[in-house]
């Protein structure tokens, strides 16, 4: 038997890609919550803390808890995810750098990346290739803040190993 807070955990993951909470954007709260599945405020807790680490919540002191609006638009969530060339090791990747540059966060990148207006952002777009065919198109945006450095090198390599090899940062979703 499972333990309850992964019980909750898949039940609430479940309810999120189903679309249940995408009228009102957040989960109840911890008390009904608690009141919901009749455990202890440690056991909801508990639940609340994974579902954070893999990227579908996140808490406002005061406000609530709230989904994170990139799990309802088709983002990719990284919890399994270890980048293109440690998920496919026997399958040649490329990455061709159409762009690279820094630029500031407007008001919407500013509130999708939780930053500053103005904060230094790098913009990547690149093409993913995977054995000769084209797998995707990928638009992605750096805090300058928290990754300082990034150039085409990199770029054309893999960026998740930098961040996680070199910078030694975790990645919990994106």
């Amino acid at each position: 038997m499972s333990a309850k807070y992964k019980l909750i955990v898949d039940e609430i993951e479940r309810d999120i890609l189903d679309g249940k909470y995408n009228s009102i954007g957040k989960l109840p709260t911890e008390e009904e919550l608690v009141a919901t599945y009749g455990v202890s405020r440690t056991t909801v807790r508990k639940a609340i803390g994974i579902l954070s680490s893999k990227g579908y919540i996140y808490q406002v002191q005061g406000s609530g808890i709230f989904i994170r609006e990139s799990i309802l638009k088709g983002y990719i969530s990284l919890e399994t995810l270890k980048g293109f060339t440690r998920d496919f090791p026997n399958r040649e990747i490329e990455s061709k750098v159409i762009n690279i540059e820094v630029i500031q966060a407007d008001e919407k990148l500013a509130r999708k990346m939780k930053c500053d207006i103005g904060t230094n952002v790098y913009y990547v777009k690149r093409l993913r290739i995977i054995d000769g065919n084209t797998f995707s198109m990928e638009y992605s945006y750096y805090n300058k803040d928290i990754i300082p450095y990034l150039n085409e090198e990199i770029a054309k390599s893999s960026i998740y190993s930098y961040i996680l090899d070199d910078l030694k940062l975790n990645i919990g979703f994106a």
